[in-house]
């Protein structure tokens, strides 16, 4: 009896002690912030403000904390620190002046290789390598070589969008957008002719599908965010991350197996994987001092390019014009603009690269809609050491979170922040230091394809609105609900009736 009783007693001593280690480390580091001349809302050891996240929604919670303790403020997702910035001096900063010490995003990922090899999961001098080698990639030369892909594409959508307007029925828009967005990837991307708007059974495309649906904050996430790197590296190690096993599996025996097809017979295709081949190593194997000097890709990196390329250019584009479209139909106004802008511009001439930057009030309508709905509600940057800025010390290995969202419905930045007007981007230029419009992010890690996102939605906007028109539907969702994850993406999908255009119209 006096042995369970010792057992016991020596059991809550422990419990005890590592309680109040905790609670003291927890105390400390707490005070050292606010030396720091950091402040945000108290935080429980482990969890951090994850209780709280969860309960009321990163968004509403973020919008909170913004209010309490204005525009930086710390907080803690599990062990992960992250400092909140909406300052805009700061943000200028971390996202360029100061880039070379936030070059990183820090990562809860547990993706495995090859998936990890991606550009948006690389670091430092792998980062800086593979991006200097996919830059030309993206080239205005090589974008316009694909617009006749793009627009074979689109033809396909606005014939499909037709067939909806024979019957009295709504749709789900973002269903064949984003079968558009598989089918221009898939062209651009492989040269494949997979047709998903037709050919939904394609093995393909059910496995993307399967993939992109998984849109939520997957258990690994947290795992990875109370336990730390061992957790990541060990969810890694057993292949547990966010996305279907089955379906990377898939995309990974497809693309290698095209790459060495590619390889005994080169095409003459100028698309992604082709360009991203002439840049290739043969094996995958090579010295890592050796693949920093050299201005190659390895065989993994050419998957983690080519999985990243689907899973970013499908959610990215199909969103902006299934937001877009919705846009559309509760403006009819604007809408109709759209169209006669067409009309005049380029008549009955099929959208090219050169000939689509008329379309200057499209152009308005997209980054407005961008603004509402970027396709990331914030986004981060990891300090490679302690730095000060602007009066405000960021640790070394702080996540420093910029949260686009709330960025873009700020009212003194954007003022009637809710109201959808186009005209407020009048005299907005993309290559302009704007650190207050952040759909594609911003400085020398912003989205690598946003001109290929852009040029896509509008040469599919294009085909579209010449045949036809977007209407409400009784089942329309005003307003929009959105979900509390990191994508914008709508809680219920958008649906609405598309109407063809009458003879007067043309």
């Amino acid at each position: 009896m006096e042995t369970n009783d010792s057992g016991w007693m020596t059991t809550v001593a422990l419990a005890c002690t590592v309680i109040i280690t905790g609670l003291i480390y927890h105390k400390r580091k707490a005070m050292l912030l606010r030396r720091y001349g950091l402040h945000g809302p108290a935080a429980l050891p482990v969890l951090g403000n994850m209780l709280e996240l969860i309960k009321t929604g990163t968004t509403a919670l973020e919008e909170k904390w913004l209010k309490e303790y204005g525009n930086v403020f710390v907080w803690y997702f599990g062990c992960m620190q992250s400092i909140t910035v909406k300052d805009q001096d700061i943000l200028k900063a971390v996202l360029i002046k100061d880039f070379s010490n936030f070059c990183n995003r820090k990562m809860l990922d547990t993706s495995p290789c090859p998936l990890d090899k991606g550009i948006f999961f690389l670091r430092d001098t792998d980062w800086k390598r593979v991006r200097s080698i996919m830059n030309p990639t993206f080239s205005s030369a090589k974008l316009r070589m694909m617009s006749d892909d793009i627009n074979r594409c689109a033809r396909h959508l606005a014939e499909n969008l037709m067939r909806c307007t024979e019957k009295d029925e709504s749709i789900a828009i973002k269903d064949y957008y984003g079968a558009f967005t598989i089918d221009v990837i898939s062209m651009t991307a492989f040269g494949l002719d997979v047709d998903s708007q037709k050919n939904s059974d394609n093995k393909l495309i059910s496995h993307m599908r399967k993939i992109f649906n998984n849109a939520s904050v997957p258990i690994p996430v947290f795992l990875s965010a109370i336990f730390g790197d061992w957790m990541i590296n060990l969810l890694k190690y057993l292949k547990i991350c966010f996305y279907p096993r089955d379906s990377m599996e898939f995309f990974n025996r497809e693309v290698r197996m095209m790459i060495e097809e590619r390889r005994r017979n080169p095409s003459d295709r100028t698309d992604f994987l082709q360009l991203m081949l002439n840049a290739s190593l043969e094996t995958s194997d090579a010295n890592a001092n050796e693949k920093a000097e050299r201005k190659v890709l390895t065989t993994d990196e050419v998957i983690g390019q080519s999985f990243l390329l689907f899973l970013a250019g499908y959610e990215t584009t199909a969103s902006l014009l299934s937001f877009s479209a919705y846009e559309m139909m509760c403006n009819p106004e604007v809408q109709d603009k759209i169209y006669e802008e067409i009309v005049e511009q380029l008549g009955d001439e099929e959208p090219t690269y050169e000939n689509i930057g008329k379309l200057k009030y499209m152009e308005l309508v997209l980054y407005e809609t961008l603004r509402l709905y970027p396709a990331l509600a914030r986004i981060n940057r990891e300090a490679g050491k302690t730095i000060e800025i602007n009066g405000v010390t960021i640790p070394q290995g702080s996540a420093v979170t910029i949260p686009i969202r709330a960025l873009h419905q700020d009212p003194e930045i954007y003022p009637e922040p809710t109201l959808f007007k186009p005209e407020r981007f009048v005299d907005f230029k993309p290559n302009q230091n704007i650190i207050n419009f952040l759909p594609f992010g911003h400085g020398p890690r912003m989205c690598i394809g946003m001109r290929l996102a852009l040029m896509e939605a509008k040469i599919a906007v294009t085909h579209v609105l010449r045949k036809v028109k977007f209407v409400q539907s009784i089942d329309t969702e005003i307003p929009i609900v959105l979900k509390d994850i990191g994508l914008t993406v709508p809680k219920n999908p958008i649906r609405l009736k598309v109407k063809q255009r009458t003879s007067w119209e043309h």
